[in-house]
């Protein structure tokens, strides 16, 4: 005969979320609604579920309940619901969204600050590379920076990434000079994206540029990594018909200490090169 508190049906929506049970998740949130207003803990646990599942019309719904119930909507929850519309292959929702939380007003929030951050934008990139779209996912780049927020190591990589995707090889070097630029070191995701541009289009510089990212990640690298890219910088390197490049990429191998079975020695790299 007791009546449930509006924290046991908050915990019950979080338990539903868990276990992967939407129908009683839906329902548990529902009955919460119907008491109080959900906590944002709630809400999120919906969003996170809906996220999972993709559901891009019910996670929109559930912002707008979050805005016409006042609920202070945060980066994080802003952030799942970019990250699911992207998700969804809503990219165009997705950007309306970032441009209507762009503007504190739009969210009928206290005044402040925009709550999009550097996550906000990365998504959106993301959500463009997917496509293709390099041109829009290099105009959200230089949107973040406009509004004061500094490109992180995720962003240069999408964006590269969305270069490559694009067929647009040049732009990535460029960018890899940008993220350089801006103090930020390439990592082991620079290497596998840029390796794409080199097969996309082999050039002697690219050869180089990629053998001095490899050195510079090698420690974050790990042996099945190395054994993958090293032999696709030799095949470009074959490509080109350049026996000393070829030898180049031998040598930087044997100083970084990295043995792949099946290839040849030193003395052999023009065979290789051949091959």
């Amino acid at each position: 005969g007791f009546e449930a508190s509006t924290t046991t049906h908050s915990c019950a929506v979080a338990f539903a979320v868990e276990v992967g049970d939407m129908r009683r998740a839906i329902g548990c949130f529902e009955r919460l609604s119907a008491l109080t207003t959900p906590s944002i803990r709630a809400y999120m646990s919906m969003l996170r579920a809906h996220g999972a599942r993709r559901d891009w019309p019910s996670t929109v719904a559930l912002l707008r309940n979050m805005q016409g119930r006042c609920v202070r909507i945060d980066s994080l929850a802003l952030n799942v619901v970019l990250a699911t519309a992207v998700a969804a292959g809503r990219v165009r929702q997705a950007e309306a969204l970032l441009n209507e939380f762009e503007q504190p007003q739009a969210t009928k929030q206290a005044p402040g600050p925009p709550i999009t951050d550097v996550v906000s934008y990365n998504t959106l990139i993301k959500g463009y590379s997917q496509e293709g779209n390099f041109e829009s996912a290099f105009e959200v780049l230089h949107r973040m920076r406009t509004r004061g927020l500094q490109p992180s190591a995720v962003t240069f990589n999408t964006a590269m990434d969305a270069a490559v995707r694009s067929r647009k090889g040049e732009a990535a070097w460029e960018l890899l000079q940008e993220m350089r630029n801006s103090g930020l070191s390439p990592d082991k995701f620079s290497c596998s994206i840029l390796m794409r541009a080199l097969v996309q289009r082999p050039t002697r510089a690219g050869i180089f540029s990629v053998l001095k990212v490899l050195r510079e990640t090698d420690g974050e690298c790990d042996k099945n990594l190395k054994v993958r890219l090293y032999p696709m910088v030799a095949d470009a390197a074959a490509h080109l018909g350049d026996n000393e490049l070829a030898k180049t990429i031998l040598r930087q191998m044997k100083d970084l200490d990295i043995s792949i079975p099946d290839w040849p020695t030193e003395g052999a790299s023009t065979t290789a090169a051949s091959d």
